[in-house]
């Protein structure tokens, strides 16, 4: 793949500077791993780009630094990108109770929801007699 070098090179310099950043929790490159239905092939690699940081307005000076700026002008400018980049944010991991509550407010807001799926019953143990006989 011939722009995985320069790919490389970009990819390991935002890492040392972006975790070097205040407030920083986290800034790693996950890869897809081959599945059913996964998007990578030979010649393009899916590649999510994993960010925690402590605050917005430590975000908001990474987004705005030097170093954020100089990787995606090189993601955008040698055309290592097969699609635009996107930036999304996510809260923490919702609990069952966070869950009911986005459901609750759905409802009173007059939203119509599918039922919940009943959890799978848990498997039964298997016994297995054998007998020795002689």
């Amino acid at each position: 793949v011939a722009w995985l070098p320069e790919f490389y090179q970009a990819a390991c310099g935002i890492i040392t500077h972006s975790q070097a950043d205040a407030g920083c929790s986290q800034f790693a490159f996950q890869r897809e791993l081959p599945w059913a239905r996964n998007i990578s092939n030979e010649a393009n690699r899916l590649l999510v780009l994993r960010q925690e940081w402590q605050s917005a307005a430590a975000l908001q000076s990474h987004v705005k630094s030097e170093h954020a700026q100089r990787f995606n002008m090189s993601l955008t400018d040698k055309s290592l990108l097969v699609c635009p980049p996107s930036l999304t944010l996510f809260g923490p991991a919702l609990s069952l109770e966070d869950l009911g509550k986005i459901a609750s407010h759905a409802r009173a807001a007059g939203m119509t929801l599918p039922p919940v799926p009943a959890p799978a019953p848990a498997p039964r143990p298997t016994s297995r007699s054998s007998s020795v006989g002689g």
